[in-house]
């Protein structure tokens, strides 16, 4: 009798173990609230957050992805 519970409970936990019907879950994306904005017009550039410009004039693609890389050292676009 003892022998037979032992079984049984081996089968138990196997079948658990062995069970495929978990669903697998895919990080939630982040996206930054940082973004490079092009002018409609010019070869212009300014970097915003959360949708409001973060300065004023418009600048080369360089000096922006240079803003967005002080402001991503920052803190302000995680």
């Amino acid at each position: 009798m003892r022998m037979l519970s032992v079984v049984a409970a081996l089968l138990f936990f196997a079948s658990c173990a062995s069970n495929s019907t978990h669903e697998t879950r895919e990080p939630a994306s982040v996206e930054s609230p940082c973004k490079i904005e092009k002018h409609h017009k010019n070869d212009w550039y300014r970097l915003t957050v959360n949708g409001e410009p973060a300065f004023k004039s418009w600048y080369t693609e360089s000096q922006v992805e240079g803003h967005l890389k002080s402001y991503t050292k920052q803190g302000k676009c995680n």
